[in-house]
């Protein structure tokens, strides 16, 4: 089970670095006008949160149906 723990780890830390990064690009844009560049690292910083998002939500599902299927098979 320490895999699952591992992996929840990574997820947890890949979600809060991405959502850092995209927070600190919004900041640094504030009051500016972006350049293209700019719009395009901020549009790959949202996709690598919303895959880490999906990631984490998957872990979740996982999860709560490997431990569904535990007690269903003890009952």
């Amino acid at each position: 089970m320490s895999n699952m723990f591992d992996i929840q780890k990574r997820l947890d830390h890949n979600l809060a670095t991405s959502s850092h990064h995209v927070n600190e690009l919004a900041k640094s844009m504030d009051g500016q006008s972006p350049t293209m560049a700019d719009l395009f690292e901020f549009k790959n910083a949202l996709r690598k949160q919303a895959v880490a998002n999906l990631a984490d939500n998957q872990l979740s599902t996982l999860k709560h149906n490997l431990s569904k299927s535990i007690i269903e098979s003890i009952s």
